[in-house]
């Protein structure tokens, strides 16, 4: 077997996702990884984020959340739903699971992924447990990396 090696980002250098995947550390490979393979497994029904997105959207509508909050901070990021006007915390994540989390949103919500330092708003229209939900995406820099919050309506 041949050794992988790594590709050299010519013509892909603009490209928002291979952005975002070098600042995160990833390399990508060209026998392995190319542009098409990272946007589908970003955006896949099958792929791991996307069970985790859709498991937390299936949690808020079950109590009847108006909102979710995702949030980074230095013991982990935390989870929280707004019900009936009052913020409570329902569960961490572990801190791994953020930025593919927070890209999954982005690119959902037809946002830039690249960009950290400055608030951004999106929409997405998602059917989820047999109705049409449209939700309503705010990102916004914090001290231990992007707050996300999603309006659900």
């Amino acid at each position: 077997m041949a050794p992988r090696r790594e590709i050299v980002f010519t013509g892909m250098s603009q490209d928002p996702i291979w952005h975002y995947l070098r600042r995160l550390g990833i390399r990508p490979y060209h026998d392995v990884v190319s542009p098409e393979h990272v946007w589908r497994a970003l955006l896949s029904p099958q792929s791991p984020i996307t069970r985790v997105f859709n498991s937390l959207l299936r949690y808020a509508i079950k109590d009847r959340a108006s909102e979710i909050h995702i949030e980074p901070r230095s013991e982990g990021v935390f989870v929280s739903f707004r019900i009936e006007g009052e913020l409570r915390e329902q569960m961490t994540v572990p801190q791994y699971v953020m930025a593919p989390l927070l890209a999954r949103i982005k690119l959902m919500g037809a946002m830039d992924a690249t960009k950290e330092h400055v608030p951004q708003a999106g929409s997405i229209k998602l059917a989820l447990l047999d109705r049409l939900y449209e939700l309503q995406v705010g990102t916004s820099p914090t001290r231990f990396g992007e707050k996300v919050i999603i309006h659900i309506n």
